[in-house]
């Protein structure tokens, strides 16, 4: 995740549910929200990213942006073995 998460924008709660992952977090514009749901998405590791809230907040006189998103982990599919020719 941590591979994916622009810099200015901050995770500030993470709670995993199975394969449900819920963050909250807070960025300096849409943007950056925006970029880090594209690289969530672009990622095999990841499905079914929603934008649950963007918001503004004032933060110590700073306009941020708050988000909440939602998706999950993207299920593993089993590999099959190759059989091996050993004549």
């Amino acid at each position: 995740l941590s591979d994916v998460t622009p810099d200015q924008l901050w995770i500030e709660s993470y709670k995993e549910s199975g394969s449900e992952i819920k963050i909250n977090g807070l960025a300096y514009s849409e943007e950056l929200i925006a970029q880090f749901i594209r690289a969530l998405e672009a990622s095999p590791e990841y499905e079914k990213v929603e934008l649950v809230v963007s918001e503004q907040k004032d933060v110590s006189g700073i306009k941020l942006k708050r988000f909440e998103l939602t998706f999950k982990i993207e299920s593993q599919k089993p590999v099959q073995a190759t059989p091996v020719n050993t004549k």
